[in-house]
Order: structure tokens, then sequence, then C-alpha cells
């Protein structure tokens, strides 16, 4: 990614990442379920570029798939204030059905200004607070607080880095319904759509993003 962006690449890249994330979508869509989505990372450098929404968008329609099959995922150390725009942009695209996700959530500088000027519906809590919830009281309060906080606001929780049974079992009582971790699937690339896609592992039922 650096490489991308001293060559200027950043928002050709992230248009193909784009539209190839979306055309795995639909070949997983048609071996798994329908109800399938995709989140997908945003670099800062995307959310200043003013084609952006309609950049997405065509993405979208070129495929046929409805705005509710993507997620745009921005972590919490873009910083937003530094990029013009880029909170009505987000907005505008959230506005079409889009959902916006803030992820990596603890690895920055917490501005609580984003919760507030963003629509997140998605706030996924990163890894090395959840892998350490077993051995540490303080982690687990983190992540029950930010649990809580999700909730209240309405916005769907998912715990990063969730790699044993145990630990689903531990969010799961504080009511966490999401996670995303090696335990349910390593990371690899898409199957080719000749062939047919490895359905993701089960944890006990729970749900994977």
């Amino acid at each position: 990614m650096a490489d991308a962006e001293r060559g200027g690449l950043v928002d050709r890249l992230g248009e193909v990442v784009l539209r190839r994330a979306l055309r795995d979508l639909c070949d997983l869509r048609n071996t798994i379920s329908d109800e399938l989505t995709m989140a997908v990372h945003v670099a800062p450098r995307q959310l200043a570029n003013h084609r952006f929404p309609q950049i997405v968008s065509d993405a979208l329609a070129t495929l046929g798939l409805g705005p509710e099959a993507l997620i745009l995922e921005i972590t919490e150390s873009t910083s937003l204030a530094d990029i013009p725009g880029a909170v009505a942009m987000l907005n505008d695209i959230a506005a079409t059905g889009v959902r916006i996700a803030l992820s990596d959530l603890g690895t920055g500088n917490t501005s609580f200004d984003i919760l507030r000027d963003l629509p997140i519906t998605v706030l996924k809590i990163h890894s090395e607070f959840v892998s350490r919830m077993a051995e540490s009281d303080a982690d687990a309060d983190i992540v029950e607080t930010i649990i809580m906080l999700a909730r209240r606001r309405g916005i769907v929780a998912v715990a990063q880095g969730v790699e044993t049974i145990e630990l689903v079992d531990q969010l799961t009582s504080m009511g966490c319904t999401q996670v995303q971790g090696f335990l349910l699937s390593r990371r690899g690339w898409a199957a080719p759509a000749d062939e047919p896609a490895p359905a993701p592992r089960s944890a006990g039922g729970r749900s994977g993003l």
C-alpha cells in the first residue's frame, strides 16, 4: 500500500479491489448463500476522491448488487478531519444503503466524534483486546464496554481475532453476536468462479462477518 501511495495508484488499486471483491461476493452467493455481504477496506486517499461515491455505485450496479451487499471499512486511525468532505461523503454513501464499518477499534487515538458524526453500523473490536480477554480482566472489561456502547447505539459489534470456542462463549455472554478470526476461517484467496468455494466453519451457530 505504501508503494501504491507513493506512486499515486491508491485510487485505481482501490477500485480494482472493490470490483474484484464484489465479483467474488457474487460467486460466493451463488455457492453458499445469497445473504452474504462483502466488507472492503477504504484507504484515506480514496475518501479524498470526489468520484468515490460514483465508483462504489457503478461497481454495485455493474454486477446487479444492491447497496446492502457492501460494507465499507475505515480504520480507527483514519483521520477524517484531515480529509475535506470525507464525513459528508461517507454520510451520502450510507444514505444509499451501503453500510459503514469502523475497524480495528482500540489501535489508534480513539475519537468518539466518529461515532457521533458518521452512520457507523458495524464496530470491529481489535484482536489485541479480544485475544487477551482470557488472561486480562482489564482487556475483558474494555471489550465488554465497547460491546455495551455498540448495543446502546444500535451498532453491530464484531470481535476480531477469535481463535477459540472459549472466546466465543465469553463474547456471547457479553452480548457480542458476531466474531471474526481463524476459528471460522484462515486467510486465503477466493475460489475461482469455476470452482466451488469452501463453506466457512461453524462456531456453535454464532455468525461471523
